[in-house]
């Protein structure tokens, strides 16, 4: 790389907080999960505002704010199968950008 763009880069690394640096990618790629739709944060008047899939091998996956993701939200509490795009971060978090989902049966996991 020309000097330059390696003094620009040095640059920007240097201004990144401690939490930029934790939430870097440390992967990215299109995976299909099972698990259990469950609502994870929540506005001051105790509406659902985002959602993660509890998949059934232990793993956590914040659901990307996107209208499939919305979709969602008439699942809580069920099993379902999603496909998306899947970004890992250094701090070990994951989050899916779903691009597609279907319900797995029709009980609701006792919650």
């Amino acid at each position: 790389m020309p000097p330059l763009q390696i003094a620009m880069h040095a640059n920007a690394t240097a201004i990144c907080s401690d939490k930029d640096r934790k939430m870097a990618r440390k992967g990215t790629h299109n995976q299909t999960i099972s698990g259990i739709v469950v609502p994870s944060q929540w506005d001051d008047t105790g509406k659902i505002t985002g959602l993660t899939i509890q998949s059934f091998n232990e793993n956590e996956y914040l659901v990307e704010s996107r209208k499939i993701g919305k979709d969602l939200n008439s699942l809580l509490h069920k099993k379902v199968e999603v496909t998306g795009r899947v970004k890992e971060h250094l701090d070990g978090k994951k989050t899916i950008r779903i691009q597609a989902f279907r319900p797995m049966g029709t009980d609701n996991c006792g919650f």
